[in-house]
């Protein structure tokens, strides 16, 4: 009988592992992504083609496609939530495949353990930054898919940070959201 070697056993359950993992970040994210907000608009009478359009816009406009779903004439309410479901969906599969880049890369771990030490003497970076990823998210360039990776560079704590984000977040869409039903009301 020919058993596999220690090393070989390793590197099959840490292949195995990141399957694992990136497997339960994608269908967190779709989830997060697709399935509730089209449920959610479902529910609150609104066609399947019109939260289709609102989370593609949000995917590819980020906190401005709350003008496309004034657009749209869907619910304000239903405009931020199924936007920061799109939202945190994005912001949980960027930061499970920096970690999943992380595990397999010699160079991007060197690099993060070499950022660890610039900022390990300053612990207010670790324990204050998440709070910094709310304006973070409001730049154009930055905004949704730039706020995740700058928190898993920094070694953030995850759930705080995409707290922090979401807060952001939502409150960009917000804002983007009275600005349009501002200006919709003056046109009329």
């Amino acid at each position: 009988m020919n058993l596999p070697s220690l090393k070989t056993c390793a590197m099959r359950m840490a292949r195995s592992w990141c399957v694992y993992r990136l497997l339960e970040g994608t269908i967190l994210s779709v989830s997060l992504i697709v399935l509730i907000p089209v449920i959610l608009g479902v529910a609150a009478g609104v066609p399947v083609y019109q939260v289709t359009t609102l989370i593609v816009s949000t995917v590819v406009l980020q906190a401005a496609a709350a003008v496309v779903g004034v657009g749209l004439q869907i619910h304000p309410v239903l405009v931020v939530v199924v936007t920061t479901s799109v939202a945190i969906g994005v912001m949980i599969l960027i930061l499970t495949l920096c970690d999943l880049f992380a595990e397999q890369s010699k160079r991007i771990q060197a690099w993060l353990h070499k950022i660890e030490q610039k900022t390990s003497d300053k612990p207010y970076i670790k324990r204050y930054g998440p709070v910094m990823l709310i304006p973070i998210i409001w730049i154009p360039g930055i905004s949704l898919y730039g706020s995740p990776f700058v928190a898993w560079l920094l070694g953030w704590k995850r759930w705080k940070s995409i707290i922090c984000m979401t807060i952001g977040w939502i409150i960009a869409c917000i804002v983007v959201l009275e600005t349009t039903l501002g200006i919709v009301t003056i046109l009329r």
